[in-house]
C-alpha cells in the first residue's frame, strides 16, 4: 500500500473495501481525509485554476481512499504535475461510479468482463486515453490488493494486454450484438435450442 495504514482501520469482513479514512498532513494546508485537496499555491504558470483542485467529494466512500493513495503516491512520488493527478482523479472516478452503477459491493467482484463493459461506455478516438485509463485502473487494482490480497493478476494481464484495436473491436462487436457475454458453448445450446422451437412451431 502507499501508505503504512494500521490495519485496524481497513474493514476486511467479507472482502468489503474499508470503513474508515485515516488523517494526516499532506502540506500546511492539504489534510488527507479533506475531501477538497487544493494545489493552488503550486501554479505558478497561471493554469487554469480548476486542475489544481482535486475533489473528492463526489466519489464513492468505497473507493475514496484508495483513490487518494494512488494520487498522493503519484504527486509524491512520481512527482507527476497537478494537472496529470487531476487526470487520474477524474478516470478513477468514473470508473468507480460505472462499478457503484453496477452493484459492485466486494473486492472479489471486478473481474475481466467488468473492464470490457467499461470500455465499451468510453468514446474517445485516441489511444492515449484508453492508455490513460488502463494504467490507472490497474493501479487503482494493485492497491486494492495490497491492503486485502484479492488476486486481480488475470485483470491486471487483460489490462497490459490489450490495445486500441482489441478495444475498438469489442466495441464494435458489442453494439452489433455479437459479443458473448455467456460461455460460447452455453450461447450455442441457446441458439440451437431457439432453432429447434422455431422448427417446431414451423411444423
Amino acid at each position: 500500500a502507499v501508505l503504512n495504514a494500521n490495519k485496524s482501520m481497513w474493514t476486511q469482513t467479507e472482502g468489503v473495501f474499508f470503513s474508515n479514512c485515516p488523517d494526516f498532513n499532506i502540506t500546511n494546508r492539504i489534510r488527507f481525509h479533506q475531501q477538497l485537496w487544493d494545489f493552488s499555491e503550486c501554479n505558478v504558470n497561471n493554469i487554469a485554476h480548476r486542475f489544481f483542485i482535486l475533489n473528492f467529494s463526489k466519489v464513492d466512500l468505497k473507493f475514496v481512499v484508495f483513490i487518494k493513495q494512488i494520487l498522493l503516491y503519484r504527486l509524491m512520488v512520481e512527482k507527476v504535475h497537478v494537472k496529470t493527478a487531476h487526470a487520474c482523479l477524474a478516470n478513477l472516478s468514473r470508473f468507480a461510479r460505472f462499478l457503484i452503477g453496477k452493484g459492485v459491493t466486494y473486492c472479489w467482484q471486478i473481474d475481466v468482463q467488468l473492464i470490457q463493459e467499461f470500455f465499451n461506455t468510453i468514446h474517445a478516438k485516441k489511444e492515449r486515453t484508453y492508455f490513460a485509463f488502463r494504467k490507472d485502473i490497474e493501479k487503482l487494482l494493485l492497491e486494492i490488493s495490497s491492503l486485502h490480497g484479492n488476486d486481480y493478476s488475470n485483470v491486471v494481464q487483460y489490462l497490459r494486454n490489450t490495445n486500441y484495436a482489441n478495444i475498438k473491436k469489442l466495441k464494435a462487436e458489442s453494439q452489433a450484438g455479437l459479443t458473448n457475454m455467456i460461455p460460447f458453448n452455453v450461447f450455442s445450446k441457446i441458439v440451437s435450442l431457439a432453432i429447434q422451437e422455431i422448427k417446431d412451431e414451423s411444423g
